[in-house]
């Protein structure tokens, strides 16, 4: 019985082999038991269909009580809290659009532009490219986040939202014209 190279390439195969459905297992089980500890935190309530200022929508940057994050996209706001903690909570890559419009952000490809100061931004002066951009985001995040309401502009009144999938009735507008509209 001779043991030359063939039968210790025959090992270094079955060790490499070994290895390799070790480390698959592992990862299996890490991404398992991941999805779970993901999947057992509490979850946020949904919050009601409304509409938000600047001002309130500065409160959802993730540090109140309840660690809510809102952002606003294209005039739309969404409940980013369950599905982007990732990427906009605390430290994360793009914590500072919590609480904020990142519609000229997105629009132009600059987290930078996040911070507007407070001011409201009607974003006017955006290219045609840069709205399309803006409308393929605002698509984006319809898909994967919660829609909950409207950003205002200044000094634009509240809407009072149903609690149907219906869409909402702007309560300044009588009903019968409300309904001619649609």
């Amino acid at each position: 019985m001779s043991y030359g190279w063939e039968s210790f390439g025959s090992w270094i195969l079955i060790i490499i082999s070994v290895i390799c459905m070790s480390a698959g297992i592992i990862a299996i089980v890490y991404h398992a038991l991941r999805r779970r500890r993901s999947s057992s935190r509490t979850r946020t309530p949904k919050l009601p269909m409304r509409d938000f200022t600047l001002e309130e929508l500065q409160q959802f940057d993730g540090n109140g009580p309840d660690g809510r994050i809102l952002l606003a996209v294209n005039g739309n706001v969404f409940d980013v809290t369950e599905n982007g903690q990732n990427f906009y909570g605390k430290g994360a890559p793009y914590c500072s659009f919590a609480g904020k419009d990142v519609s000229r952000a997105l629009a132009c490809f600059k987290a930078e532009l996040a911070e507007t100061g407070g001011r409201y931004d009607d974003l006017s002066d955006l290219s045609q490219v840069e709205m399309d951009r803006l409308r393929e985001w605002e698509l984006q995040f319809s898909e994967r986040y919660y829609h909950i309401g409207r950003l205002l502009r200044p000094g634009e009144p509240h809407r009072v939202y149903e609690e149907t999938d219906e869409p909402p009735v702007d309560v300044t507008v009588p009903q019968s014209d409300a309904k001619k509209s649609i």
